[in-house]
């Protein structure tokens, strides 16, 4: 009985996809936001916005995505662009959350190495810097920043290297707590953690995806391993069940247990409930083989 209910259940959620690659706003392909409604064995996909896109935000009524060609799009209840905000150039934006305590949209900032804070008509109004390591490597980025979670009135941004050091071969990922209203970086949490993406603040405990090696990480507890393909776009539904973004792994050769354990190419949601312990993937064609973020319409 509890296997029917969990395989009868209805989606209709949002996914953005980073390819760089563009098509027409009804393709299938490249990056984009996506919606999927349907049921496991029987679900419609359909293309929303064209372009690389990152983030998905609510706040009241409407929805905001990340998109590199328009910056930050906000849509209605239908799902319509009703205004578009231009953000800053060169700082790559992924991750986008709202702090309700002081008004402002954050953005974790990829290529700017630095949490960018901006004023309620998306104004950017200032910078908090990861560290001055960018300073001393021609400008380019040295954290490689994925996402942004706000609790209260701190913004916890997951990164590659805490230290600043992944390029040279130190992976110290984990997450920056910045504190919005000081403008400073005031402490983190994780430190050994393998390409962290997506981060929460859920049911007051933090969850994150390490990527790289597959786990759902909730708190300081590995909640859920084993899946075998890059692990990026993290939402809950109201009963507590997970949704997991699975994108085609172009890490399998340096994946230590690589000989033993088979690396999926697939790209897929997976629908995990961790209470029953069961899980059921809903697969997506080949022409959209990243995921980035996840967000249900159904809560």
């Amino acid at each position: 009985y509890q296997i029917s209910l969990f395989e009868d259940q209805y989606f209709d959620l949002l996914f953005n996809s980073g390819l760089q690659n563009r098509s027409q706003n009804t393709s299938i392909e490249g990056g984009g936001l996506y919606r999927l409604t349907g049921h496991f064995d029987n679900f419609k996909l359909s293309k929303i916005l064209s372009s690389p896109s990152h983030g998905i935000k609510q706040v009241g009524d409407y929805i905001f995505v990340v998109n590199e060609d328009l910056g930050v799009a906000k849509l209605d209840q239908k799902l319509q662009v009703v205004n578009s905000f231009p953000l800053p150039k060169g700082l790559r934006p992924h991750g986008i959350d709202y702090c309700h305590e002081t008004n402002n949209w954050v953005f974790a900032c990829s290529y700017g190495d630095c949490l960018s804070i901006h004023n309620e008509s998306f104004e950017e109004i200032d910078k908090v810097f990861f560290s001055d390591k960018r300073k001393y490597f021609g400008g380019k980025p040295q954290h490689h920043t994925n996402d942004v979670s706000v609790n209260g009135k701190l913004a916890l941004c997951s990164m590659f290297s805490l230290s600043g050091d992944f390029k040279r071969g130190i992976y110290d990922g984990g997450v920056l707590i910045i504190d919005i209203v000081e403008r400073k970086v005031v402490g983190s949490i994780y430190g050994d953690l393998s390409h962290p993406h997506n981060i929460q603040f859920h049911d007051s405990e933090y969850w994150i995806l390490d990527s790289y090696t597959q786990r759902v990480l909730k708190g300081s507890s590995v909640y859920s391993c084993g899946y075998s393909s890059f692990l990026r776009g993290l939402d809950f539904l109201s009963d507590g069940t997970l949704l997991l973004g699975q994108s085609k792994n172009r890490n399998f050769s340096a994946i230590s247990d690589a000989s033993t354990r088979p690396s999926f190419l697939d790209t897929s949601i997976v629908v995990l409930s961790p209470d029953r312990l069961i899980a059921k993937t809903l697969p997506l064609p080949s022409s959209v083989s990243e995921i980035h973020a996840i967000f249900s319409l159904r809560k």
